[in-house]
């Protein structure tokens, strides 16, 4: 799905009038039209947390992106979206290995591939919390 700002400017290179803030969600992009310089910017983003939210968010509630995008805070609201559940997972992560007694037996061990499995499945169950609380809230 496409949605593009109602607010457009007249780009005299392509002899037509471009939306100032568009959103692609199936490609995850935006794409904002400077009107000061003429210039094209776009951001792709390529966590899962953006890719899913905005799969969930354009099937269920298309007018909140709508707002953001017409209100030109997309990037801004994508960017903090993804940073809040990176840094939810990374804390949460964190939490957990400190009181795990088998990642911190394998820690003691040296056993690198135990920890590293112990902690992608810590990483894994902090995902499914941080979905229910962020992505799909």
């Amino acid at each position: 799905m496409i949605i593009a700002s109602e607010k457009t400017i007249y780009d005299n290179s392509v002899k037509k009038y471009r939306p100032i803030w568009q959103l692609d969600t199936a490609t995850s992009t935006v794409t904002h039209f400077d009107e000061s310089t003429f210039q094209v910017e776009r951001q792709t983003f390529h966590t899962d947390y953006i890719k899913d939210y905005l799969r969930y968010v354009a099937s269920k509630f298309p007018d909140r992106l709508r707002r953001y995008v017409n209100e030109g805070t997309i990037l801004h609201y994508l960017d903090e979206l993804e940073a809040s559940a990176v840094d939810a997972v990374e804390s949460q992560v964190e939490k957990w290995a400190e009181n795990d007694k088998e990642y911190l037996l394998a820690v003691m061990n040296g056993d690198i591939l135990k920890q590293a499995g112990l902690l992608n499945n810590l990483k894994f169950r902090a995902k499914e919390l941080i979905y229910e609380a962020i992505i799909y809230a």
